[in-house]
């Protein structure tokens, strides 16, 4: 089986994770209203007859002044320039080009959100970014799936003239990974300004056994006592009402039914404990 790598960048909240998702045809990367949502590098795997792409969603490309922001940030920037291809996603509505030019020549450019900019608008953007030399541009919009079949068969396409062969699985859905974000995804919903940015989630437990009822238990950990109250909500109504609407994603995700434990706990050095970082997939600097 032929296989096709194709990491998938851009500035935050250009719609990255909700163009894999539609590339999928299913859920791989959480996706909000906010910016920087994606922190981690996550996987998703397109398989097709005799074919597979596997799609790198990666966090936003943009300094943010934490400690974990930084560390994304001059990750990213090596990571881009060992890429000999990418698929480069960028918001039609302010595509910030100067960003990426000296990437658009190894990318296949996505213009997102087209159906919020007037079709005149585009044509110099796209001329820009001939001239830069970009292998493909791609005007899409991910929420209606206008172009999205497009870009698709051209990676389809791409597929069948790689040189790249299938290893064994390229992917293997990790059920912690997804339920952590799943439940990150809920809290970034629920609530505003720094809690989401602030909390840290991993598993305690995971039991998937095939065709029966799984269990996972996870950990929220804070680093303000103060954000534990307001977790949990009047009476623990809060927390309830975020393990219900996970438990149900994870069920429909799993196809079959299952048990999701959630406990609180505060950790005043969060932050500064490297093992938190390198589970996110960044190593800090020795």
């Amino acid at each position: 089986m032929k296989s096709l790598v194709m990491p998938v960048v851009g500035l935050a909240n250009v719609g990255k994770s909700t163009i894999i998702n539609a590339l999928m045809g299913d859920k791989v990367s959480i996706v909000t209203h906010k910016p920087h949502t994606t922190r981690s590098m996550v996987f998703g795997s397109k398989k097709m007859q005799g074919a597979e792409i596997l799609f790198v969603d990666t966090p936003g490309i943009e300094k943010v002044s934490t400690k974990l922001g930084s560390l994304i940030f001059n990750s990213m920037k090596d990571y881009l320039s060992s890429l000999e291809e990418m698929l480069l996603v960028l918001d039609a509505c302010n595509p910030r080009i100067e960003k990426f030019a000296d990437v658009v020549s190894k990318s296949v450019v996505v213009l997102n959100k087209i159906d919020r900019v007037r079709k005149p608008k585009l044509l110099p953007i796209i001329h820009q970014l001939q001239e830069l030399g970009a292998k493909e541009v791609f005007m899409v919009s991910a929420n209606s799936g206008d172009g999205m079949q497009q870009l698709m068969d051209y990676l389809r396409m791409r597929v069948d003239h790689s040189a790249q062969k299938e290893k064994g699985s390229l992917y293997v859905e990790d059920v912690a990974q997804y339920a952590c974000e799943c439940v990150r995804e809920k809290i970034l919903v629920q609530f505003e300004k720094e809690i989401p940015y602030k909390i840290w989630i991993h598993t305690k437990e995971v039991h998937v056994p095939e065709n029966s009822a799984w269990k996972i238990v996870l950990r929220i950990v804070v680093p303000k006592a103060s954000y534990k109250p307001i977790l949990l909500g009047k009476g623990g109504l809060q927390m309830k009402a975020i393990g219900t609407a996970a438990r149900v994603e994870l069920c429909a995700k799993l196809k079959q039914p299952g048990f999701l434990g959630m406990e609180i706990a505060v950790d005043e050095q969060l932050w500064q404990r490297d093992h938190v970082y390198e589970q996110l997939g960044w190593k800090t600097p020795k």
